[in-house]
């Protein structure tokens, strides 16, 4: 099934804004911009830098400064080095968040003041991505962050 995100595009070296996705309508938030990431270009740019670029729900590119900061224990970094994770820095338009970039691509969690947004693979290992804030998950998307409300 082919579902539509929100229009306007826009291209960089390494994310693609795309008008549509190949999932099934229900694993998905209820509002989100879809885009292709070129995973191995973005690995590249974060080698080279301490800053990255990254889309948000509203269709623009920010750019975040990162640092590396490992959840593993130095042993199992060592034992896994396609896992990587950084802590996004306070900056104008972010006030914190966490990038993490393993096999089965990227994730992202970032707070812009009172705002929450998630980037997220369609699928594990695919190159399709969502972007969208956490109000606008839904139980059956595959947010990892999701809350159920049990009133």
């Amino acid at each position: 099934m082919s579902c539509k995100g929100t229009n306007s595009f826009s291209t960089h070296a390494y994310w693609t804004e795309i008008p549509e996705i190949s999932a099934n309508e229900n694993d998905l938030p209820a509002k989100f911009k879809a885009y292709n990431l070129d995973i191995d270009n973005l690995k590249l740019s974060v080698e080279d830098n301490n800053a990255l670029e990254i889309p948000s729900p509203l269709g623009e590119l920010l750019v975040v400064n990162i640092k590396s900061s490992s959840t593993m224990s130095p042993a199992l970094a060592e034992k896994f080095p396609e896992i990587l994770s950084y802590e996004v820095l306070n900056s104008e338009t972010v006030s914190s968040g966490r990038i993490d970039i393993n096999p089965s691509g990227f994730y992202a969690m970032i707070k812009t003041g009172s705002e929450t947004y998630f980037i997220n693979p369609v699928k594990k290992g695919g190159e399709e991505y969502v972007c969208y804030f956490k109000g606008d998950a839904n139980e059956n998307s595959k947010n990892p962050y999701f809350e159920q409300n049990n009133n």
